[in-house]
């Protein structure tokens, strides 16, 4: 009983961690569409960048509570992982490298633009911003998905093998379509 315990309070701090990144970035890219023709301004700014802060926060808890859940699962044995784990490995991989990127180039991205909107960005600039953005969607949504689909615990790495690239594309071409869509202003 007390083991069950403690892996589910694992659990629970896991998916809340994957529901605090989820909501902070869905929150940063809200705030950021509502405001695609307004001029970049330093508390728009200091908003996205306390918004990183969270989803720093968020993912530091999704490490050390998927490990000690992987642990108390597989106790680190290569033979139990399930194509389900190692495709949540992948994409936690890949939200961590994603939070890097968006420190390393969409941060300064939109320092250079301040007092220019995103709408005004250089074609090349929004579509980095696009990439980024839909990368980040795609992970968090597959984040929450393989965290409560008991249909993606059975599944077999053939369907995670058609699922991640088909929600990586899709978020990739949404979000490149929403944000390439915009024209520049004419005084850009």
């Amino acid at each position: 009983m007390e083991m069950l315990l403690v892996t589910d309070s694992v659990r629970f701090g896991h998916l809340l961690a994957v529901c605090i990144g989820l909501g902070a970035s869905i929150m940063a890219d809200l705030y950021i569409l509502n405001r695609l023709r307004t001029p970049l301004s330093s508390d728009m700014l200091a908003t996205l960048h306390r918004t990183h802060l969270v989803v720093w926060a968020a993912l530091g808890v999704m490490w050390a509570t998927g490990l000690g859940l992987v642990y108390i699962r597989t106790g680190f044995d290569p033979a139990a992982f399930t194509p389900k784990l190692i495709a949540k490995l992948a994409t936690v991989s890949v939200l961590t490298l994603n939070a890097l990127l968006i420190g390393w180039v969409v941060m300064p991205v939109l320092k250079r633009g301040k007092g220019r909107s995103i709408a005004a960005l250089a074609r090349g600039a929004k579509l980095r911003l696009a990439v980024i953005g839909g990368i980040s969607s795609a992970s968090w949504m597959l984040a929450l998905a393989m965290g409560v689909s008991k249909v993606l615990a059975r599944s077999g790495a053939d369907v995670f093998a058609v699922l991640l690239p088909t929600a990586y594309v899709a978020a990739l071409l949404a979000t490149a379509a929403l944000l390439l869509s915009q024209p520049r202003p004419a005084t850009a």
